[in-house]
């Protein structure tokens, strides 16, 4: 997926670079490095007239965590005025809030004095873990936290954790208390290896037929034997995706829930919004994955069968990673994105406001 990145404002308006619309759930930098009146003018190198420091911490923006190499691993900042570091000084970042202490997320590279953007893979679920708090500091080695000057701050607001955490991290409606989005996830990914070995290894037609029942079934949450066999058959253990017991249905119920933990103009409402389009479209890639599914639990030729549950398969792979519906190689997580663009939206809710001290 095309990583989105924010916008943000002095009033943090958080804006993905392009927009959606709908309501259902509920700029760019300065001249110079300087704010305030020149803090970190003049190259930001501390330099200043006859040798004086004008070096002062400057910028404001945002951090968070996204799925990088495990699921809300990839620690994302983003800076607006940065002040340019002193000369022999470069800035340093660090993760804290979880119990194993402070996770060194590295130099943060400075290349011009309009914006930093700025990317860290932590090697685990960071939100999980309980890291909701962003240090900077300006020094002259990875030791500036304790040597160095604080340069930038943020934590996650607890308020925000409504907003987040039933679809994230705990939900207790669903089969193992994960959260609501996660289990989509893993529920479609489950439904979609299990289709793609019965294409590939699964030969016998009623095999194939109770594959195919097996499918559909898990997708609706169906109980119905539609191969005529006496036996209904379902993955066991799993959620529906569809129905009003389904996850979903589950998905929206906590997409309106965290749009109404916050107050009108919040940017957690555009969040939940774009969020809430993502997964309509992965009601619909299922929704035609389990009329495929229904069809090979049914036909009477292995060819047969087997042209429905590819056709099954497709659909499941974009209910997971979305489809490049307009052909440009590349999916749009705001027009396209299904499974990825909403953990995408949904982990942008626990944001850090990253300011000076």
């Amino acid at each position: 997926m095309r990583h989105l990145a924010l916008l943000f404002s002095a009033s943090l308006a958080l804006l993905p670079l392009s927009a959606c619309s709908g309501d259902k759930a509920g700029g760019g930098g300065a001249d110079s490095g300087a704010s305030d009146g020149g803090d970190g003018g003049d190259g930001g190198d501390g330099g200043g007239d006859g040798g004086t420091d004008t070096w002062r911490p400057a910028g404001s923006g945002l951090a968070y965590l996204v799925d990088g190499t495990e699921g809300n691993s990839l620690f994302t900042l983003q800076v607006n005025s940065p002040p340019l570091p002193r000369d022999g000084e470069a800035y340093y970042g660090w993760l804290s809030g979880g119990a194993d202490g402070p996770v060194a997320l590295g130099e943060i590279p400075v290349d011009n004095a309009d914006q930093i953007s700025f990317e860290a893979d932590i090697g685990f679920n960071g939100l999980l873990a309980g890291y909701d708090t962003f240090t900077a500091y300006a020094g002259t080695g990875p030791d500036a936290d304790s040597t160095g000057e604080l340069l930038w701050t943020g934590t996650i607001d607890p308020s925000l954790r409504t907003s987040y955490e039933q679809l994230l991290i705990a939900d207790e409606e669903t089969p193992d208390g994960g959260g609501s989005v996660r289990t989509v996830s893993d529920t479609v990914t489950t439904i979609r290896d299990l289709t793609d070995d019965t294409i590939h290894n699964v030969s016998e037609l009623a095999a194939i037929n109770v594959r195919g029942e097996t499918i559909a079934n898990t997708i609706r949450g169906g109980d119905e034997d539609l191969n005529d066999d006496g036996t209904v058959s379902i993955l066991e253990g799993t959620m529906p995706i569809l129905g009003e017991e389904g996850l979903i249905e589950l998905i929206l119920d906590d997409l309106a829930v965290a749009s109404a933990s916050v107050d009108p103009g919040h940017p957690v409402k555009d969040l939940a919004n774009w969020a809430y389009d993502c997964t309509q479209r992965i009601e619909s890639y299922a929704n035609y994955a389990a009329n495929r599914a229904g069809v090979a639990s049914v036909c009477g030729a292995e060819a047969s069968c087997d042209e429905m549950l590819n056709e099954a398969l497709t659909n499941l792979n974009w209910a997971l990673e979305g489809q490049d519906g307009n052909g440009d190689t590349e999916i749009d997580p705001i027009d396209e994105g299904t499974v990825d663009c909403a953990v995408f939206f949904v982990s942008q809710m626990a944001y850090m406001e990253v300011t000076t001290p």
